[in-house]
């Protein structure tokens, strides 16, 4: 805030961010990723690193603190034993946290600002279930929000024109197939996430 540069952390997460789709890109052709890992700059390793240092220490810090908060580390930590999490996969799971729960949504919603002021009928249209479903800001909340039929698919079609995780997240169908969303996947096959949450959650509410 102070001159309008990026936090360190958040400079490291665009690097992983960049490299990460690069690499699903290039897993396509597996003769690639050793080429590729080869001409990694140690710039990209470096932040890498950066990241799982810093998010590390933020663990570390918050076991050490003995509070009790309302947050996914406080619920991890009360299954630490049964699930068997030691502090490093405390740590790479609150990586991946971090990533997911901050520049992401900041994206997503600068995405959905964008094409809602872009959309002055969408935007209108909007503007009337919220201000109809609420008579004030203290009756806002996330669950309040959740049953709002026209703000979620505002937002599931943010996600799918404006996706805050360029890489798409694939998973590989498992053995056998699957059905998706009424269609038969091969197994075997890649599908991004992202896509197939999407298109079901458009059948569920057609």
């Amino acid at each position: 805030m102070d001159n309008s540069d990026y936090h360190p952390w958040v400079k490291a997460i665009f690097v992983l961010a960049r490299t990460g789709t690069i690499f699903q890109s290039a897993a396509q052709y597996p003769w690639l990723i050793k080429l590729l890992l080869a001409l990694i700059p140690a710039s990209a390793w470096k932040e890498r690193e950066r990241h799982h240092d810093l998010t590390k220490a933020k663990v570390i810090r918050r076991m050490e603190s003995g509070k009790e908060r309302p947050d996914i580390i406080e619920g991890l930590l009360r299954k630490r034993e049964e699930l068997g999490l030691t502090v490093d996969k405390l740590q790479a799971t609150s990586a991946i946290i971090i990533i997911g729960g901050s520049e992401t949504t900041a994206t997503l919603l600068s995405g959905v600002t964008y094409l809602l002021l872009t959309n002055p009928p969408t935007l209108t249209r909007l503007n009337a279930e919220i201000r109809s479903a609420f008579k004030s800001e203290d009756e806002i909340d996330f669950s309040s929000v959740s049953v709002l039929p026209y703000l979620l698919a505002c937002l599931d079609e943010a996600f799918r024109v404006y996706p805050p995780v360029p890489s798409g997240l694939p998973r590989v169908v498992p053995k056998g197939g699957a059905t998706i969303c009424g269609n038969f996947v091969p197994e075997n096959v890649s599908l991004p996430i992202s896509l197939a949450w999407i298109l079901e959650t458009k059948t569920d509410r057609s």
